[in-house]
């Protein structure tokens, strides 16, 4: 029950607070006094009707309406913002509507407020208009709408069998004339075992002419290889009379260093031979005689080692004229560039 009530800034009240009697409470009052502004106020709190702007008062300020009961304690405020309370909390951005928690916790219906012209309540209403007031407090018009509801739909399933029924009777007409599609099933699954199967050959062919076109590049590396190749074993045999004039030219520097010792042990006898014959002593004759036969001994090896060196000189030039010939031949024979190294041979012919 509602104990107190606060009203500001809605209509002619600027700032009202009534006190409620436990029971039934009437207001009285000469004509625009406000008494239906309060009924208003009450609507606009409970329902959130009136909607818009019209009911606010010009004197300024927010619009609240306050009400009290039982240890509960609602209120409704719009100004800048536009907020319900209760019990301490807030509610905003609710639209058209009343908050749920502020709706169940009023419970007030359209019954439990009487405008000035509205008739007495019940009275002067019709039996089935008060059977119907009872039965949806009794919750029992909820049957009603239930069986009203259940009765709707069985209308609406039975059309639907209706024309469901109608409808397979006439698929199953249009079925008959598709009776060849199991045939051309068949037919399709044969036809795409087949493009499976070219899809393979396919394939096997791409990768064929891949392999096939490898082979041919490698047939022409191999020509290429073997263009080259076929140079190998005059290659190898300049190479071979190219270290063997390297053998020689050695050999031949060795044996013309023993030549020049050959010749200074003989300018050496001439000079003894021509220091010995002033000599009166024994003792420097003997001397000289045994130098002069060591230098003989010498004088035979060395003879004997210059006849190694002519021959070997004979040698060399016989390997010589080869390699002269072989140079030849690898210079006519041999491109600019080397087929193996690749290197310029311009400079070597």
């Amino acid at each position: 029950m509602i104990k107190k009530l606060e009203i500001q800034n809605f209509q002619s009240h600027k700032n009202t607070e009534l006190t409620l009697a436990p029971g039934v409470n009437v207001i009285v009052g000469a004509t625009d006094s406000g008494k239906t502004a309060i009924i208003r106020a009450l609507r606009w709190l409970i329902w959130n009707r009136p909607s818009g702007e019209a009911f606010r008062s010009n004197w300024g300020g927010d619009t609240v309406v306050d009400i009290e009961a039982d240890n509960h304690h609602w209120s409704r405020l719009k100004g800048k913002q536009n907020h319900y309370h209760y019990n301490g909390g807030t509610f905003a951005a609710f639209g058209a509507g009343v908050p749920e928690e502020v709706s169940k916790s009023l419970n007030i219906d359209d019954i439990n407020l009487q405008m000035q012209l509205d008739s007495p309540f019940l009275i002067s209403a019709s039996a089935g208009e008060t059977a119907s007031y009872f039965n949806r407090i009794a919750h029992l018009d909820q049957i009603d709408i239930g069986l009203k509801n259940i009765q709707g739909w069985i209308r609406k399933l039975s059309m639907r069998h209706d024309e469901d029924a109608d409808r397979i009777s006439d698929l199953q007409e249009t079925h008959k004339h598709y009776d060849y599609i199991p045939k051309f099933e068949a037919r399709l699954e044969v036809l795409e075992s087949i493009q499976g199967e070219k899809i393979h050959q396919v394939s096997m062919l791409q990768k064929l002419s891949s392999v096939l076109n490898e082979l041919v590049g490698l047939e022409k590396e191999l020509v290429r290889v073997q263009e080259i190749t076929s140079h190998k074993t005059q290659v190898l045999k300049i190479l071979s009379l190219i270290k063997e004039k390297e053998k020689v030219q050695k050999e031949w520097n060795t044996l013309q260093a023993h030549t020049n010792q050959y010749k200074d042990a003989l300018d050496m006898i001439s000079f003894y031979k021509e220091r010995a014959k002033p000599l009166n002593k024994v003792t420097q004759i003997l001397e000289l005689i045994d130098k002069r036969d060591k230098l003989q001994k010498d004088g035979d090896h060395l003879e004997a080692k210059l006849f190694a060196l002519k021959d070997i000189t004979d040698k060399w030039k016989n390997k010589t004229t080869l390699a002269e010939a072989g140079q030849r031949a690898f210079e006519q024979n041999m491109p600019d560039v080397c087929p193996l190294c690749e290197t310029d041979l311009t400079n070597r012919k």
